[in-house]
């Protein structure tokens, strides 16, 4: 599915409640900027009306893509790119355990009020693990011991890529790192 989500916090665990229990098989999403919505691809099983009238009725407009080729093809590995509005950004890579309900108890973990996602990127490639990119805003020393407590108790494997050449110049302005 396409579909349009608030750029706001909380918005992806909000969606993601829409659609649960269903797994998940891909998401892909990048921050843009905080007076627009959010761009977003998602695929999930099983993907019935049921859901898409849901989605529909909560304001998140999803468009069936399933058939589209440019989609299938390129766009999907595109979806994003670099935002000039992500200062304060961290860039990890996780590995979740491919199992249902991971995805929920890494939203669950996830604190809201202190940090912000502004990158989510997973697809199921059928392995034991899922590979998981993910952009975290913490503008705060706050929030940066509460995103440091978050990484160390969800219990997730994960490489911190902040300072990833390949990152800094495809993902980002570099005014925007801090670090």
């Amino acid at each position: 599915l396409a579909c349009t989500m608030p750029e706001s916090p909380g918005a992806f665990q909000k969606f993601y409640g829409l659609i649960y229990p269903c797994n998940v098989t891909e998401f892909s999403y990048r921050y843009h900027r905080a007076d627009a919505p959010a761009d977003v691809i998602v695929a999930f099983q099983p993907q019935t009306d049921q859901f898409m009238d849901r989605l529909a009725a909560h304001g998140y407009a999803p468009r069936d893509i399933t058939d589209d080729e440019l989609v299938n093809t390129h766009l999907r590995h595109l979806n994003g790119g670099r935002s000039e509005f992500v200062g304060d950004e961290r860039i990890f890579r996780f590995e979740f355990p491919e199992a249902p309900g991971a995805l929920k108890n890494f939203l669950a973990h996830f604190e809201t009020d202190a940090f912000n996602c502004s990158l989510f990127h997973y697809r199921n490639y059928g392995h034991d693990f899922g590979r998981v990119l993910v952009g975290v805003q913490a503008t705060t020393d706050r929030a940066e011991r509460k995103l440091n407590d978050f990484l160390e108790k969800l219990g997730y494997r994960y490489t911190e890529e902040t300072h990833n050449p390949t990152y800094v110049q495809f993902l980002t302005s570099q005014r925007c790192l801090k670090r």
